[in-house]
């Protein structure tokens, strides 16, 4: 005896099947697209930002451009010397640059007027500190020898243009000298 099992599944079963396998498709296509209209979306948004970014950075530049040239011509008609951070007119009264020198460093003062090289700084002296040793040279062809000075010590220099060299601070391996032109 044999029994043969029927099967179960009608023809309505597999259209049910299909049907939901076709809704869910239905459902994964449409977040598909949704997500894609969203990254289209964002991606044209982020464009237009950069673009009027690269817009205004075109026109700061320009407006940076135009400063240089007022300021490099304001140099130019004013007879004016830049140094540092600071500009002097070339045959001012008075100026001043306050600049750090290392030890066995050179730093210049004036567009190369006066240079100054700190030779040392030994710890000496009653009570014990730091002092310094530099020479000073001008391009006048005045050198001077500053030996075991202290901050705050001062000196005046220079043969045909004066300046006055101050001490205002020291470390262990550089000092800070504040040169005015007199």
């Amino acid at each position: 005896m044999t029994t043969e099992k029927k099967s179960s599944r009608s023809v309505w079963d597999y259209i049910k099947a299909i049907g939901a396998f076709g809704i869910l498709l239905s459902v994964f296509s449409f977040g598909f697209s949704l997500a894609g209209a969203w990254w289209a979306s964002t991606i044209s948004t982020l464009n237009h930002e950069l673009s009027a970014t690269r817009t205004e950075l075109n026109s700061v530049q320009q407006e940076l451009d135009a400063v240089k040239q007022d300021y490099q011509e304001y140099i130019n008609d004013n007879d004016v010397i830049d140094v540092g951070d600071t500009l002097h007119l070339k045959d001012s009264v008075v100026g001043t640059i306050t600049q750090k020198i290392e030890v066995q460093g050179t730093e210049s003062f004036f567009n190369n007027e006066v240079s100054i090289s700190l030779v040392a700084i030994p710890f000496q002296g009653d009570p014990e500190r730091h002092m310094v040793v530099a020479n000073v040279i001008s391009s006048d062809g005045s050198a001077l020898e500053i030996k075991d000075k202290d901050v705050g010590a001062s000196v005046e220099f220079g043969k045909t243009k004066k300046y006055r060299i101050t001490i205002t601070e020291i470390e262990t391996f550089a000092a800070t000298f504040m040169v005015t032109r007199l």
